[in-house]
């Protein structure tokens, strides 16, 4: 999934049409005991406090969108507050990709968010649930883990 460039209709935390900062999200990874492990230590969320409050509301969740091209793995995992996934090395192949997001749990039919620009502060946004409310990040993997297709040869 590739959120770059995609224009959305309300604000996206993350994206420079509507914010003058962006999140940070520290991700590590790691392969333990035939798992692939993604996890985060620290999301941070600037002055968004608007955000932290959804998610902790639960008006807004935190997910990541995981995917692999090389067996077709692709899953979406909900969590709490920071990332913590493990996926079987068996359902994985050498590249793996992923996208940080926080979205909408509800229908959020008046939507507003102070620490948008400023310009843009009175406006009201209709945020059906599942949208995108933060983009947090994109990162790809690289496994290095030998196979016997015709790519190892």
């Amino acid at each position: 999934m590739k959120i770059n460039g995609y224009k959305f209709g309300h604000p996206v935390f993350g994206d420079p049409d509507y914010y003058d900062f962006k999140p940070v999200c520290n991700i590590d990874s790691k392969i333990e005991n035939d798992y692939f492990i993604i996890t985060s230590d620290l999301i941070n969320f600037g002055v968004n406090e608007k955000i932290i409050e959804m998610i902790k509301q639960k008006e807004a969740k935190v997910i990541a969108e995981v995917f692999c091209t090389y067996t077709m793995f692709r899953k979406v995992f909900e969590q709490d507050f920071l990332y913590n996934i493990s996926i079987p090395l068996e359902n994985l192949k050498n590249k793996v990709e992923v996208v940080f997001l926080i979205v909408a749990n509800i229908d959020l039919p008046n939507y507003k968010n102070q620490a948008i620009k400023k310009d843009l502060r009175d406006l009201e946004f209709y945020i059906e649930k599942g949208e995108i409310l933060a983009y947090l990040g994109e990162y790809n993997f690289e496994l290095g883990l030998n196979g016997t297709s015709l790519d190892s040869i």
